[in-house]
């Protein structure tokens, strides 16, 4: 994926790269790999790299480098206010036991365990610290290649959880990327994977206590989410505040939400309803209320019971309100009360088939949904996008649907997971969302593809109709010989009178009067190699 940020004179273009796709002879193929031997190939130091490519657009007609950053570790969310760029980014701890030691698997052989483990040991440690721990590596014009490490200041940057079992790092790095030189600041959490969310002035990561394996040795314990806190209110600069933990795991960034000073959470416990117990406990949802207090973050409000044996698919807070959706074969939305930070409530609930991965509120009482339709035997699989009032907040209704179907019915949409390709435009009334599918022609023998933008008008009086559609599909089928990956419209934009539909074969323009098309670009789309794992 990719966000663009720009001001006046400056892009800034973030994206993500695997390392195995660079070629032999690129500056970082060798300061991040290493060949181990002609059967294990090439090892890895991380399994992403998030690059930042700085252009200086003064110069519309010709745009040129600034500079380019590689940053270990896979992108995770970045963005730019102020002339400051923060990029948050996940990288496992680079063990030397990867590199230097057998691998073993035969449990049933202690002496084969014991020698492999002698070997890790002995790799570690012999490890250096900046080894182990994420780099930046800056590209300049000139092709000059300089490695960052960010082990200075005594690794004063670095946090731990004194009770977690993280395996990596989760890092903010604060940057300055429109200097004469490069400026940053570095924060890096000891962590498991982990979800990031930010307000004007401050950053939250929520990471899992334990990793998934840790369950499987160790069924007693439950699932917890540790959240850190920090202050970036400073342009440049993280300051890390606080730290709290909560029962449950998070679905994504939308399960936090501060506001007034407090942190409302939604969370599950036991998610996967522990299948491999006996008797396990059903899920669980809760929200919980958190404060900073004492350089603690504190629960001190909580609300639990909620849609026992379910998933939740979409929260959102909203003021004092909030949000969920949970599912397993009809579609619950719960309205909560948060009034009062000590005593959350569940107000109101409605029950509809299908149900929506991501709530985007259109005003005080209105809220437009994307997921998919079904019955009362559960989903159909097919992109629905719904509107819903909440204006009696004890009785929230769904006032309308709208099937987006493809021929052959069943579809997808990027929008359902990544909210960036969500698009709805208040001033035109107007929702923008991808939709895709494909069938495989057997008389022809290839894929035939279908990669629509639809538009979608939205009415409160007259609920939800289609406005047209926009079809990239020509772009993908042009070439009957090769199979794509990335087929979706990725993004959309509405900029004055047109809407701008961007996908990874072609960018083009069409007039919101009548949906003409004015501009079309062919792109070359993504190529690269592929790799397999036996």
């Amino acid at each position: 994926q990719m966000l663009i940020s720009r001001d006046a004179d400056r892009a800034v273009v973030f994206s993500q790269i695997y390392p195995w796709t660079l070629p032999e002879g690129h500056p970082l193929h060798d300061l991040i790999g290493e060949q181990i031997d002609e059967q294990i190939g090439w090892m890895w130091r991380v399994n992403g790299l998030s690059k930042i490519t700085v252009l200086d657009i003064s110069d519309r007609s010709e745009p040129t480098l600034v500079r380019e950053l590689f940053v270990e570790g896979s992108y995770q969310t970045a963005r730019l206010a102020d002339g400051s760029v923060r990029v948050g980014s996940f990288a496992q701890i680079a063990v030397p036991v990867h590199y230097g030691c057998n691998w073993y698997w035969n449990y049933d052989d202690p002496d084969g365990l014991k020698q492999a483990r002698d070997q890790a040991i002995a790799a570690i440690k012999s490890a250096n610290v900046g080894d182990m721990v994420p780099r930046i590596h800056e590209r300049l014009p000139s092709g000059q290649l300089q490695t960052h490490a960010l082990t200075g200041r005594g690794c004063r940057g670095f946090y731990r959880p004194g009770d977690s079992n993280g395996r990596g790092f989760t890092s903010i790095l604060s940057l300055d990327l429109f200097g004469t030189s490069m400026q940053y600041d570095a924060d890096h959490v000891v962590s498991n994977y982990s979800q990031l969310y930010a307000t004007k002035d401050s950053l939250y990561i929520a990471e899992a206590a334990q990793d998934w394996w840790w369950f499987w040795w160790n069924d007693g314990s439950d699932d917890q989410t540790n959240i850190h806190k920090f202050d970036i209110s400073t342009p440049g600069k993280a300051f890390y505040r606080c730290s709290g933990r909560v029962d449950g795991i998070l679905n994504n960034q939308f399960s936090l939400s501060e506001y007034e000073g407090f942190l409302r959470v939604a969370s599950t416990t036991n998610p996967w309803n522990r299948w491999w117990e006996e008797e396990p406990e059903p899920s669980e949802k809760h929200i919980f209320v958190l404060e900073p207090q004492g350089g603690k973050l504190e629960v001190v409000g909580h609300v639990g019971g909620i849609a026992k044996g379910e998933r939740i698919f979409a929260s959102r807070f909203v003021g004092n309100k909030g949000y969920l959706v949970t599912f397993v074969q009809t579609d619950p939305l719960f309205t909560l009360d948060l009034s009062d930070p000590t005593n959350p409530e569940v107000v109101g609930e409605l029950h509809i088939p299908g149900f929506s991965n991501y709530l985007h509120p259109i005003d005080d009482d209105h809220l437009l949904g994307i997921g998919v339709g079904g019955d009362e035997n559960g989903a159909n699989w097919r992109t629905q996008v719904s509107l819903f009032d909440a204006s009696d907040f004890a009785n929230p209704t769904r006032d309308d649907a709208l099937e987006l179907a493809l021929p052959g019915g069943w579809s997808w949409s990027e929008a359902r997971w990544d909210h960036k390709a969500f698009q709805y435009w208040a001033p035109e009334k107007l929702l923008a969302v991808p939709v895709s599918t494909y069938s495989y022609d057997n008389l022809a023998g290839h894929y035939d593809y279908l990669s629509t933008l639809e538009l979608v008008s939205v009415d409160l009086v007259d609920g939800l109709a289609s406005y047209g559609t926009i079809d990239h599909s020509n772009f993908f089928n042009s070439d009957p010989d090769y199979y794509w990956s990335y087929t979706d419209v990725r993004r959309s934009i509405f900029m004055g009178d047109f809407v701008y539909a961007i996908s990874d074969r072609g960018i083009t323009v069409h007039s919101l009067g009548g949906l003409p098309m004015v501009e079309s670009q062919p792109l070359p789309g993504y190529t690269g190699e592929w790799y397999w794992w036996w």
